[in-house]
């Protein structure tokens, strides 16, 4: 009896393997797009880290979506979706915390690249704001990266670079 469960398992994932196959092609071709894409927003277009990472987030979470709902069918996927996602944004909600004062600190005033902060005493300098971090360079040539979230709990003393404003 048992056989006969394997055999059909066996069968299934036999018969499907073109799918599966396919699937991660699409996936490794898609974190290339991506990775591509992420650095032409960086560079090419001079966008933020913010800006190129959510880009770069977004779309490999709609492909990787799409490509498990291609794989299940879609009647399993908007059921294992909905309850998952229930779970997931419970367990993400300290990084939708960075996300959100990430968006933050990129779309306000409060500070931006190469301006100075003290943080608990210590001076540095803006590198840049990512999604989930702030890349901060000290004087000792460290990069020190601070989780948005952090951020949002603790004093900070700013410190405005001559920059454009």
């Amino acid at each position: 009896m048992s056989f006969d469960s394997l055999s059909t398992l066996l069968s299934t994932v036999w018969s499907s393997l073109d799918d599966i196959f396919v699937c991660v092609g699409v996936a490794l071709a898609a974190t290339v797009v991506a990775s591509s894409t992420q650095w032409c927003l960086l560079n090419y277009f001079k966008c933020t880290h913010y800006v190129a990472q959510v880009f770069h987030f977004i779309f490999l979470f709609m492909v990787v979506v799409f490509l498990i709902s291609h794989l299940i069918g879609d009647s399993v996927a908007s059921s294992l979706f909905s309850g998952f996602f229930i779970g997931f944004g419970y367990a993400m909600q300290p990084y939708i915390v960075s996300l959100l004062a990430g968006a933050t600190f990129q779309s306000g005033s409060m500070f931006g690249p190469h301006d100075s902060l003290k943080i608990d005493g210590v001076d540095y300098v803006v590198e840049h704001i990512g999604l989930l971090y702030l890349c901060l360079s000290s004087n000792d040539g460290y990069k020190t990266y601070f989780p948005n979230a952090v951020l949002t709990s603790m004093s900070i003393a700013v410190k405005r670079s001559k920059r454009k404003i």
